[in-house]
Order: C-alpha cells, then sequence, then structure tokens
C-alpha cells in the first residue's frame, strides 16, 4: 500500500530543510602516477535533513504514521519544495527526535532517503 505524508503534519520547514548527496566517488592510488577516480554506483541517494514544528496532538499523528511504515522503513510520496513529488524513506542510520520548545510547541528532526 503507497503511503503519502499526512495531510495534518506540515511540510518540513523550508528555511531548516537541508540536502545532501551521497559520496559517488572512489579513488584509487596506483603505485605510479596520480590517483584514478571513477564513479562508485550508478545512482546516488540523496539525503534531506528536517525539521517541523508542531503541537503535542500532531506529535501523535507523526509518531502513528511513523509506526505505519514499519517503523520508518517502508517508503512513501513526500512533495519537495524544489522538486516536487519524491520518493522518500526515513533514514536507516537515525531515528525522529522530539524536543519540546516552548508552550504547547514540540519541534521534531529527522532525516529522509531518496533512492536512486
Amino acid at each position: 500500500m503507497p503511503f503519502s505524508w499526512p495531510v495534518t503534519l506540515p511540510s518540513p520547514l523550508q528555511s531548516n530543510l537541508t540536502g545532501t548527496r551521497q559520496n559517488n566517488k572512489i579513488v584509487s592510488q596506483p603505485e605510479i602516477g596520480r590517483p584514478r577516480r571513477r564513479k562508485r554506483f550508478s545512482g546516488q541517494v540523496k539525503y534531506y535533513d528536517c525539521v517541523i514544528k508542531i503541537t503535542k496532538d500532531l506529535l501523535d499523528d507523526f509518531w502513528t504514521f511513523y509506526d505505519q511504515l514499519s517503523s520508518g522503513t517502508d517508503s512513501f510520496t513526500w512533495t519537495h519544495p524544489i522538486y516536487g513529488s519524491i520518493q522518500v524513506q526515513f533514514s536507516g542510520e537515525e531515528e525522529p527526535t522530539e524536543t519540546h520548545s516552548k508552550g504547547k510547541l514540540w519541534t521534531i528532526s529527522f532525516k529522509l532517503e531518496q533512492l536512486p
């Protein structure tokens, strides 16, 4: 069953959205001559560091969505502010973190991966 980012949750803040790419180069040093460089993979994984600010009620919605994705292992459709609709999944390296901001606000930080 295909999943999409819940409409009840805000999109990650564009001012706090950071994207990077997987290092796709491999360098080998021959005995003589300069280092040789080549592509490591035919496609690169893109990583997005995301932050959303939400209320306690939406905090429950976020964790329900995360659990519906088999604890974040399934992919889902997410709308990137520049590239539009893309397939992503939560990073397998880091779990999302929740931080109480002030009053009724919570900040959730998480990393998404876009597979090639």
